[in-house]
């Protein structure tokens, strides 16, 4: 032990074998949760049937407000409403405006059911619990620890080098080999993130968000509820529908019945 420790720079040596080894492991918990959000942000920017849910808030708000000079049409919705549906009701108190959304799908255009696959992405990734600004400090935090790494490596060999014994000692090519891999991987890294910021700025300009402030969670926190009600839905109706076909009747119309037959296989009940 006396040896070991009379080595040149043994307690740099030291931290830099433990980063060494702990590298891998701490890259990889920076990168999956950024993937998980790219893999998130992506479904929904990318998702065919999510703007015709869109599209019919906005014509059913514009349909209550016509006549009203004052307030006029509006040329999008705030994703605020969508944890309002179910508290909207008719003047009855009985049918929410989540109620009529999902029942105007099933009659105009059943295919769009299927959001619930392309959010599949969105339910799985656990999003709400990725901060954005956690994610930026992960980043920056694996850019100092390969900065400390680098420190400890030079002055290793700094001393190496004073003492002649830089030509035999083993610590001198781990570290350029090692510096080298781990310096591509952090390039990687912040390549991830620059994608990543970029596809956020999308995805926030999807929902009419300009503010550079705002983060991804914001928006994932008013939309995961609604995907979870549509999927709670969809299951209900396909209960429903099943429990019609054992009973000898039809499923309704061909294309619902179509779309019923396919989420029969892809829906967990």
């Amino acid at each position: 032990m006396a040896m070991m420790i009379a080595m040149p720079e043994f307690k740099r040596r030291i931290s830099a074998w433990l980063f060494s080894m702990e590298w891998e492991e701490s890259r990889q918990a920076v990168l999956k949760p950024m993937h998980r959000l790219q893999d998130s942000m992506g479904a929904v920017l990318n998702s065919k049937h999510l703007p015709y849910y869109l599209g019919l808030l906005l014509g059913f708000g514009n349909m209550m407000n016509y006549g009203d000079a004052r307030r006029g049409n509006a040329g999008a919705i705030s994703v605020s409403l969508l944890d309002k549906l179910e508290l909207t009701k008719d003047n009855r108190g009985k049918s929410s405006l989540f109620t009529y959304l999902i029942g105007t799908v099933k009659l105009r255009h059943p295919e769009a059911l299927h959001l619930i696959d392309e959010m599949k992405p969105v339910l799985a990734a656990g999003v709400t619990q990725i901060s954005w600004e956690d994610t930026g400090v992960a980043v920056q935090e694996a850019e100092k620890a390969v900065q400390v790494f680098q420190n400890d490596c030079s002055f290793v060999k700094k001393k190496l080098v004073e003492l002649g014994t830089d030509a035999e000692d083993p610590f001198i090519p781990f570290s350029v080999e090692f510096t080298t891999r781990v310096l591509g991987e952090l390039q990687e890294l912040k390549q991830h993130y620059s994608r990543l910021d970029n596809t956020r700025t999308k995805f926030l300009r999807y929902f009419g968000i300009v503010d550079a402030k705002k983060k991804p969670e914001n928006i994932f926190f008013l939309l995961v509820p609604f995907i979870e009600r549509l999927r709670r839905s969809v299951q209900d109706m396909v209960k429903k529908e099943r429990r019609s076909a054992n009973k000898g009747q039809k499923l309704g119309d061909g294309e619902f019945a179509h779309v019923v037959a396919n989420l029969q296989e892809q829906v967990a009940l």
